[in-house]
């Protein structure tokens, strides 16, 4: 029942750091990832519904395999391209306006740590 009614969706800011890790799969390294990858992931990310993604994806693979980079097309193809894991872009969000990400608990977290690190010390 909960796979009819659940997303499942994948952190982009996760994903830019996964894909910061593996520019190995680059065969020009990092230089390839930031000068290209990631700004063609970024307009994907803005994306405002999954039409746009789907014909951006396109372009997107189209683009990397132009410049000869298959393995980086082939695995983002795969990892963040596929039915499971797609949902990164800004469209998707199942409440319009509203992130997906943990920033908010993220900084309560911090506040408590820091509060409590300050009555240990």
């Amino acid at each position: 029942m909960c796979g009819a009614i659940c997303v499942v969706v994948l952190c982009y800011f996760h994903m830019v750091k996964n894909m910061r890790e593996n520019a190995k799969k680059a065969s020009t390294g990092m230089n390839y990832i930031e000068s290209v990858v990631l700004p063609c992931v970024e307009s994907l990310h803005r994306c405002p519904d999954l039409r746009s993604f789907e014909k951006l994806s396109v372009a997107t693979l189209k683009r990397f395999r132009s410049d000869e980079e298959n393995a980086v097309a082939d695995w983002f193809e795969e990892y963040y391209l596929s039915d499971r894991w797609r949902n990164w872009y800004a469209g998707c969000q199942p409440i319009a306006g509203v992130g997906f990400t943990q920033g908010p608990i993220e900084a309560s977290n911090r506040m408590i740590k820091l509060a409590v690190i300050c009555i240990i010390l």
